[in-house]
């Protein structure tokens, strides 16, 4: 409540068969002669007609997404910024190449889902280059009553 009334942080959360469905688009995807014609499934076109408007009532957006079947990471897709942020609290798991392949596809095709199923102008007229990414080391550690603890 105190956020709503302060407009300071606009967010949303989407769920992970979202990224996963943009996952299983991308080789189609990428073998599309024109990225700006390509036709998205309707599961990965429901956050524009449900949620909502990213741009004008959402600038940041969080997920979560399994990687390797094995580990999952919390996504921060800050709009105002282009950027996905990716906290991982394992990152000895993956590497920083691994992890930023394997999020290639969305840095790569939300763009172009913005630009294609936007419903506003903002969000019809978006940039079309990919979105920066970045895996910032956090450190944890959990004390015997079960509260994080964050470092720097």
């Amino acid at each position: 409540m105190r956020l709503d009334k302060k407009k300071l942080l606009r967010f949303d959360f989407l769920p992970s068969r979202f990224l996963s469905e943009l996952r299983r688009q991308y080789n189609k995807f990428c073998a599309a002669s024109d990225k700006s014609a390509f036709y998205f499934p309707t599961l990965t076109r429901v956050p524009f007609m449900v949620q909502p408007k990213w741009f004008d009532e959402v600038d940041v957006i969080y997920c979560r997404m399994q990687v390797e079947r094995q580990h999952w990471v919390g996504l921060v897709i800050n709009l105002k910024k282009w950027e996905v942020i990716v906290l991982d609290c394992k990152r000895e798991v993956l590497n920083d190449e691994h992890v930023a392949k394997y999020i290639e596809h969305i840095i790569i095709m939300l763009l172009y889902l913005i630009r294609n199923h936007g419903v506003n102008g903002r969000m019809l007229t978006q940039r079309l280059d990919p979105m920066t990414m970045s895996r910032p080391n956090l450190q944890f550690n959990v004390s015997s009553l079960g509260m994080f603890v964050f470092h720097d």
